[in-house]
C-alpha cells in the first residue's frame, strides 16, 4: 500500500495529463482497499482540485455580474450567461472521485472545495453530503441529481447551474448567487438560505419547507407546484414569481414581503403581504 500511495503521489505532479488522472484512480482504489488512508486520500484529492482551479489571484470569484446590466427585478445586476469553458480533465476526474467516496459519517466533512473555480463542472449524482463550497465558482455546473445535505455553499456563485433532483436539505446556501439556476424537482428542505440571489430561478416541484430565506429576492422565480410549507418570506423580493399550484401555501407568512405582480397567487396578494 505504501509504494502504491507513493506513486500515485508522485504521479500527481507529472506534466502530463494522462497520468495525473491515473493517479487519481489509482488513489480511488487505494481508498477501496485500504479504508484507513480514506481520509488521507480525500485530504490529498482536495488539495489537488484547490491547487489546480484556484480563484483568480485577485482573492475573489470571476465578475458574478456585470455592472452595466441592470435587471428587470430589484435592480440588480444581470449576471452573464457563462461562457463555459472545459473544465481541465485532471480536475473534473478528481471531482468524479471525490464524489463517489463513501458517505462520511454524521458531523464528519471530508471534502473541501472552497475557493475553488469549478465553472462547468460535473457533479452528476456525486455524493457531497457535508461538503464545503464556500465561496466556490460553480457557474453552469451540473449537480443533477446530486447528494448534498448540509453542504456549505455561503457566497458561491450557482448562476446557470442545473441542480435538478438534488438532495439539498439543510444545507447553507447564505448569500449564494442562484440566478437561473434549474432546481426543479429537488429536496431544499430547511435550508438556510438568507440574503440568496435567486432571481429567475426555476423551482418548479422543489421542497421548499422550512426554508430561511431572510434578505433573500426570489424576483421572477417560477415556483410552481412547489412546497412551501412554513416558508417565513417576511421582507423576501417576490416580484413577478409564479405561485402556479403551490402546496401549503397557507402555512407560509408573506408579511412585508414584495408580491407586486405576482402570478396565480394562492389568495390576495395584497392583503397577504400587507406588514402587520
Amino acid at each position: 500500500m505504501t509504494d502504491r500511495f507513493a506513486r500515485a503521489t508522485e504521479q500527481l505532479g507529472s506534466d502530463q495529463v494522462s497520468v495525473r488522472v491515473g493517479a487519481l484512480y489509482s488513489l480511488e482504489r487505494l481508498m477501496v482497499d485500504s479504508p484507513a488512508d480514506l481520509v488521507t486520500v480525500v485530504g490529498m484529492l482536495n488539495g489537488f482540485v484547490r491547487e489546480r482551479a484556484r480563484i483568480q489571484p485577485t482573492g475573489k470569484p470571476p465578475a458574478r455580474a456585470d455592472p452595466t446590466t441592470r435587471g428587470p427585478a430589484g435592480g440588480r445586476p444581470v449576471p452573464q450567461a457563462p461562457s463555459l469553458p472545459d473544465i481541465s480533465t485532471d480536475v473534473q476526474a478528481a471531482l468524479t472521485v471525490l464524489g463517489r467516496i463513501p458517505e462520511p459519517k454524521r458531523h464528519t466533512q471530508l471534502i473541501d472545495l472552497s475557493a475553488t473555480n469549478l465553472t462547468g463542472a460535473d457533479l452528476t449524482r456525486g455524493g457531497f453530503r457535508r461538503a464545503n463550497f464556500t465561496g466556490a465558482v460553480l457557474r453552469g455546473a451540473n449537480l443533477f441529481a446530486g447528494r448534498f445535505s448540509r453542504a456549505q455553499f455561503v457566497n458561491a456563485d450557482l448562476a446557470y447551474a442545473n441542480a435538478a433532483y438534488v438532495d439539498m436539505e439543510s444545507a447553507v446556501l447564505q448569500g449564494a448567487l442562484l440566478y437561473k439556476a434549474t432546481i426543479h424537482s429537488s429536496n431544499l428542505r430547511g435550508v438556510w438560505a438568507a440574503g440568496a440571489d435567486l432571481r429567475r430561478t426555476y423551482l418548479g416541484g422543489t421542497v421548499l419547507a422550512g426554508v430561511h430565506p431572510a434578505g433573500a429576492t426570489l424576483a421572477e422565480a417560477d415556483l410552481s407546484q412547489a412546497d412551501i410549507e412554513e416558508v417565513v418570506f417576511q421582507g423576501v423580493d417576490l416580484r413577478r414569481v409564479e405561485f402556479l399550484d403551490v402546496k401549503h401555501s397557507e402555512t407560509a407568512d408573506f408579511a412585508c414581503s414584495g408580491l407586486h405582480e405576482v402570478r396565480n397567487f394562492p389568495g390576495d396578494p395584497v392583503a397577504a403581504g400587507a406588514c402587520r
